[in-house]
């Protein structure tokens, strides 16, 4: 028997807020196609995907070196915006932690 892939989506507006961040990240760094698929339309249907939604942007915005990974996707508005935002970046968090102990 085969399942629908709404059965195996997260339940949670975290559990999707960080598939749908995976979902991103893989397109950023691979290449593999997220935006616009079946899946992330799922993710966002009803109140968990409303919930989810706003969770991602939260996400963007507090995390610099996040937003500046997916800052060249074709993101939606409220998400560019985020990571926009975002990318501004936060002077305490070093870009190379590792040539800095050296």
């Amino acid at each position: 028997m085969r399942t629908s892939p709404c059965s195996s989506l997260p339940k949670t507006p975290e559990g999707r807020a960080s598939r749908i961040l995976q979902g991103l990240l893989e397109e950023a760094l691979f290449g593999l196609p997220f935006l616009g698929s079946r899946l992330l339309r799922e993710l966002l249907e009803g109140r968990e995907g409303q919930k989810a939604e706003a969770l991602v942007a939260q996400r963007l915005r507090g995390d610099p070196l996040l937003a500046q990974a997916l800052l060249n996707l074709p993101l939606p508005e409220a998400w560019r915006e985020a990571a926009r935002e975002g990318a501004k970046g936060d002077g305490r968090i070093p870009l190379f932690p590792e040539l800095q102990a050296a």
